[in-house]
């Protein structure tokens, strides 16, 4: 990581931080600057761009097989719930490299049923309401629930109450970052124009996002593991 590659072929990404979607041609030299929760950041002349794992072989990196390590049981209750979390921990920010777990970003998630289908609501927010990565690390969030057996659909709702600030970062998330006194995810939100560094007050929801109005399903809050 961190020297220069050059695409061996014409590849879809998305522009960091606006969300846009790019074609970036053979022959483009760019950097990897992160490879976590299964995507590329890379670094071009033009500014920074994420290229998912399906795309690896234009980087020069071998195609994984297989599932993505999901597990192939179905698994109910408290342990279905800590899967849950497990897989939010393969979501990551672009541009920061700590889960979206450990920084504070999921608020809650619920598990329900619906028409005897497993049904999981996460409702998580972004550093900044800017930022135009949020609608791709929701979708990235959806897809790592719905590898695990036996869940029919999933819902990741951005959400901006309470406002993200960096007292919601994870111990683990601080030593990750090399924070002292909570000095350090500013300087990595502030690089992206539109996603500057999160602010505001607010205490953190932890567990269960609360029920959601409507209907008549049977719903209980997922417990984080920490």
């Amino acid at each position: 990581m961190h020297s220069e590659i050059e695409l061996t072929r014409e590849v879809e990404a998305i522009q960091i931080p606006s969300g846009d979607t790019v074609v970036l041609p053979a022959g483009t030299k760019v950097i990897i600057t992160q490879s976590l929760g299964g995507s590329y950041t890379v670094a071009t002349e033009h500014g920074l761009a994420r290229i998912s794992a399906r795309n690896a072989d234009a980087l020069g990196i071998e195609k994984r097989e297989g599932g993505g390590g999901a597990q192939a049981d179905v698994l109910t209750g408290p342990e279905l719930e800590a899967a849950i979390w497990e897989q939010l921990k393969g979501v990551f920010d672009p541009e920061i490299p700590v889960n979206i777990v450990d920084l504070g970003l999921v608020y809650g998630c619920e598990v329900s049923e619906e028409e005897g289908e497993t049904v999981v609501d996460v409702k998580m927010t972004l550093t900044a309401p800017g930022c135009g990565m949020g609608p791709t690390i929701a979708a990235d969030a959806q897809g790592k629930i719905l590898q695990l057996q036996g869940i029919a659909k999933a819902r990741v709702e951005l959400v901006w109450d309470p406002a993200w600030n960096q007292a919601m970062i994870s111990e683990v998330g601080r030593m990750l970052l090399g924070m002292v006194e909570g000095a350090a995810v500013g300087c990595l939100v502030r690089r992206r124009p539109s996603c500057g560094g999160g602010a505001g007050g607010g205490r953190r929801r932890r567990g269960g996002a609360g029920r959601r109005p409507g209907g008549g399903r049977t719903a209980r809050a997922c417990g984080q593991r920490s």
